[in-house]
């Protein structure tokens, strides 16, 4: 729903934006007229006020579905000030939802879960006040689609690049406010979290470059399925050395040869789940060893190690 007394925005500049998110508009108020020139690819439909807009945006959204109230313009064409126009929206929303036979939106309890939710995910309660990811770090972002999935409760989740910027620590809350939201009647993609913590280049011709470069990644699948960490190393070109059906041979055949490393340099160092009876949260760790442990120590990535298993509070490896 946007619309309006014109405060002379940029709309035509959000057309390309609209027309890839936005399904239908709903114009309102003296600036729909400029708004409909702005966006001529998407569909649109007129409203008398605020509350023939809401009524015809409920028939328009199907199940599932998500209507916004976006101006985009002022409030004074048809309201005292922005807080008028606000309780107006909430009303109009209410009673389409009485209509329906379905509970209205309470603002106190809104209030209380979003302020719960904020709590846990390590966000300050500014954030109600502020404007939505307008001075945001890259980890507030993030943290920011979490808030909004989690008090959306959609039945379909689909997080892109939720970890893309974070460090350990943010990442951690990401992936605390995510799996929370898990459950029987709710779909979410397969994830797998991932950081590279150190790099290794070997003078050695392995492919078509004079040198080799290797990574160590700290991985955290959020979701499982057999092979995942695997498949997904694979799907984005950074296949695991040693993997003999998801990797490449030349470099499994080099680390065995010239490394004295033949196994799969994949390595639980840590897993964590609830208990099925209990619901206590239970936490296994094994140390690395053997030829892993070595190659560690040859590429001198021991200290990136150490300092990964500090921020998750594993213990250290020996």
């Amino acid at each position: 729903i946007a619309g309006g007394r014109d405060k002379h925005g940029d709309f035509p500049g959000l057309a390309p934006l609209v027309e890839e998110r936005v399904d239908k508009v709903i114009l309102i108020g003296e600036a729909a007229d400029v708004i409909a020139r702005a966006w001529p690819r998407t569909r649109k439909e007129r409203a008398t006020d605020l509350d023939d807009a809401v009524r015809k945006a409920f028939e328009a959204t199907p199940v599932g579905g998500v209507i916004v109230l976006s101006p985009g313009c002022a409030s004074y064409d048809m309201f005292r000030d922005y807080e008028e126009r606000g309780r107006r929206f909430k009303a109009a929303v209410n009673a389409q939802l009485r209509a329906r036979g379905e509970p209205e939106l309470d603002a106190m309890d809104f209030l209380k879960k979003s302020k719960g939710i904020l709590a846990e995910l390590d966000m300050g309660e500014e954030l109600l006040t502020r404007p939505v990811n307008v001075g945001f770090s890259g980890g507030e972002k993030k943290r920011n689609e979490v808030f909004q999935m989690t008090m959306l409760e959609p039945t379909l989740a689909v997080l892109d690049e939720t970890d893309s910027g974070l460090d350990i620590d943010a990442l951690k809350i990401v992936a605390s406010g995510v799996n929370r939201l898990r459950s029987a009647d709710r779909a979410m993609l397969l994830i797998t979290h991932y950081q590279r913590l150190a790099q290794y280049e070997l003078d050695a011709c392995i492919e078509k470059y004079p040198q080799s470069r290797y990574s160590l990644v700290l991985a955290q699948p959020l979701t499982g399925r057999p092979h995942q960490i695997r498949r997904h190393m694979k799907h984005i070109a950074h296949p695991i050395i040693g993997d003999a059906k998801h990797g490449r041979g030349r470099h499994n055949r080099y680390f065995a040869e010239h490394l004295a490393c033949p196994r799969l340099l994949l390595h639980a160092m840590a897993l964590e789940f609830s208990h099925p009876a209990s619901g206590q949260r239970r936490r296994f760790v094994s140390p690395l060893t053997g030829a892993y442990a070595a190659l560690v120590k040859a590429f001198n990535w021991q200290t990136a190690v150490n300092t990964a298993e500090n921020r998750l509070g594993w213990p250290k490896v020996t």
